[in-house]
């Protein structure tokens, strides 16, 4: 079964009116969404670049260390791949590394499935095998 959008917003306007959840709840919580952006992104090859996607913008990292901007550029079957650059220019890449989906917040997970979605709604990605 598919997960939709607008019920994970509303589970995320619950979840700030309740106690923090412990990490493990949290990963158990968002594994659903995971597994699905692992199978778009599997579906559709080993993985996928914001150019290919035709985003305008890449969604940022936030928990990423350091001075720049640290933004999500490629989704990869079993993690992201942030790049890191200057505050004064996006030119020249300061820094790159991996990021576990599993250590994406809830925001960024949904940014990304949310992504995804209008790529095969628009026919950019095979929404099947």
């Amino acid at each position: 079964m598919k997960t939709k959008f607008k019920d994970f917003i509303n589970e995320s306007l619950r979840d700030k009116m309740t106690p923090k959840m412990s990490t493990e709840e949290y990963k158990e919580k968002v594994q659903p969404l995971i597994n699905e952006i692992k199978e778009i992104i599997k579906r559709n090859g080993e993985y996928l670049t914001m150019a290919k996607l035709e985003e305008d913008y890449s969604p940022v990292y936030s928990d990423g260390q350091g001075k720049g901007v640290h933004l999500i550029e490629r989704l990869k079957t079993d993690c992201v791949e942030v790049i890191q650059y200057d505050t004064d220019g996006y030119d020249d890449p300061l820094d790159e590394y991996d990021v576990q989906y599993e250590d994406l917040d809830f925001d960024t997970l949904t940014k990304i499935k949310t992504i995804l979605d209008e790529c095969i709604e628009c026919g950019i990605l095979d929404e099947e095998d």
